[in-house]
């Protein structure tokens, strides 16, 4: 857990290029690496009856990190998409309720 749900981003750019967000975040969340989950999202964006390239959006799922913590990721993500050539991302935080969020049967 935290998990990063990327749309509008080509696979092989993020597969090339996550190490490094993923061991930045890591140390900002103070949270082990192997705990982190990226999914790319197969999306196809359309507009004015054709397909068009869509706009990166990243969803961040997590246990809720505090204001600070959650402003200095949604930087890391921010500089880690434009060095990939990604403009403009549009980027939400959806904060989890342990109570709610189970593993293996058990809630934490």
């Amino acid at each position: 857990m935290p998990q990063l749900i990327l749309h509008a981003y080509d696979t092989n750019d993020v597969c090339k290029n996550s190490q490094a967000l993923l061991e930045a975040l890591a140390d900002v969340m103070d949270t082990p690496i192997d705990w982190f989950t990226i999914e790319v999202m197969s999306s196809q964006f359309v507009f004015g009856n054709q397909v068009v390239k869509g706009a990166p959006k990243i969803e961040v799922l997590w246990f809720e990190r505090g204001q600070e913590v959650q402003d200095k990721a949604a930087k890391l993500i921010d500089d880690w998409s434009k060095a990939l050539g990604y403009a403009d991302l549009e980027m939400w935080f959806t904060p989890l309720d342990k109570s709610r969020y189970y593993e293996n049967g058990e809630h934490y």
